[in-house]
């Protein structure tokens, strides 16, 4: 063995290494995420989850029903070919505590397993016809959805 090369068992190691710890980093940085879809996160206001939305200057909005209060409802104009479908914010006291959309399945944003929770989120994922995915951005701390969550956790259906 040269004095100046590392052996070839030790390049390995460290190319594992190195996998792993980039692996476990962006799980890391995918957990840190849940909050958030298309740059609206949960606890915005209305103004702004319309402001943040990536997708909002290439749709429009309209008002709907929430969970108990304000509800928000973006669709993608006619000549748009975004990611995002459709997609519908709703509030609880001026909160943002759900997302629901319906975007392309190739979306990195709501790639994932078909349920992921933290101590704050749920999030649901479901696939659908035409290549796409609907999920569902659920805050803990909503009352409004507390049965749905429950619903969730157990294994049932997502709401859409």
């Amino acid at each position: 063995m040269e004095p100046d090369r590392l052996p070839a068992w030790a390049i390995l190691a460290v190319a594992l290494m190195a996998a792993v710890i980039g692996g476990l980093t962006v799980r890391q940085l995918r957990l840190a995420r849940l909050d958030e879809l298309h740059g609206a996160r949960l606890g915005m206001t209305p103004a702004d989850v319309r402001s943040h939305f990536d997708e909002g200057p290439r749709g429009h909005w309209r008002e709907a029903p929430g969970c108990g209060g304000i509800g928000l409802e973006w669709a993608p104009d006619a000549h748009t070919k975004g990611a995002v479908q459709w997609a519908r914010f709703e509030f609880h006291e001026g909160m943002l505590m759900a997302v629901r959309m319906r975007a392309a399945a190739a979306d990195p944003s709501v790639g994932g397993e078909p349920l992921e929770a933290s101590s704050a989120v749920v999030v649901a994922r479901q696939s659908m016809p035409g290549a796409a995915v609907a999920v569902a951005l659920l805050a803990r701390g909503c009352p409004e959805h507390q049965a749905e969550i429950d619903q969730l956790l157990g294994g049932g259906p997502m709401r859409r």
